[in-house]
């Protein structure tokens, strides 16, 4: 009965562990396009419009005035708040 009940709780923690992760990357997308939305309507706002054949990556990086390897580049080493003279002011 020990084992049994032993194997039982093991099985319980697998699926609250999966269930835990699975709220934990939902939320961590939804953060993800909450911000990717705060951002397009500030690009917007400031005339800048993702074109068809664009990711938005590339629009974004058209917006600050800066390349796509440069944009890839400041995101990798965090220095996109260092970036002067950017077109587009955060709120």
């Amino acid at each position: 009965m020990k084992q049994n009940l032993h194997k039982r709780l093991g099985k319980l923690e697998v699926v609250s562990a999966a269930a835990r992760r699975a709220r934990e990357a939902k939320a961590k997308e939804s953060a993800l396009e909450a911000t990717t939305a705060r951002l397009r309507e500030l690009l917007r706002s400031h005339g800048i419009e993702q074109q068809p054949h664009e990711s938005f990556a590339n629009t974004l990086a058209r917006g600050l005035g800066i390349s796509d390897s440069e944009l890839y580049q400041r995101l990798r080493t965090g220095t996109l708040d260092e970036l002067p003279g950017a077109r587009i002011e955060t709120c």
